[in-house]
């Protein structure tokens, strides 16, 4: 059974793992619309990336995104259609969401970063502390 794992995004969806038996477009939520797999990030398009099913096979393709959609680390043109392959990481707005799709069983349990490491806080709070002490 193929399935999409959230690796970084929202912190009530990381970790999740969803089952893919249908097309499914990925975005954000917004008053009256809810994509499939929603996340709550401006930086995400409502329709952001669709991904469908032909025959056995999954595709994924960017939906005109404002930030674009990129797989294994390349940028996907708006309506390009690319083959998912076991293991492909998705990456949607530069990274502030990051899925990978998977046909194999997930045996794994996934590290877990703190909140403030993961957001990129830990950095800044360090730096505001360093120049606290020399005031």
């Amino acid at each position: 059974m193929s399935r999409l794992m959230v690796l970084t995004g929202d912190l009530a969806e990381k970790g999740r793992i969803l089952p893919l038996t249908k097309d499914i477009v990925i975005g954000r939520s917004t008053e009256g619309y809810t994509p499939e797999l929603a996340f709550e990030n401006a930086f995400i398009s409502r329709r952001h990336a669709v991904i469908t099913k032909r025959h056995d096979q999954f595709y994924i393709e960017d939906a005109g995104s404002r930030h674009g959609t990129s797989l294994n680390g390349l940028l996907l043109a708006p309506d390009e259609k690319q083959v998912l392959n076991d293991q492909d990481e998705i990456s949607l707005s530069g990274g502030v969401v990051l899925l990978r799709f998977v046909t194999s069983g997930i045996e794994e349990t996934l590290e877990l970063k703190p909140v403030a490491e993961e957001q990129g806080i830990k950095g800044k709070l360090d730096r505001l502390h360093l120049v606290g002490q020399f005031r």
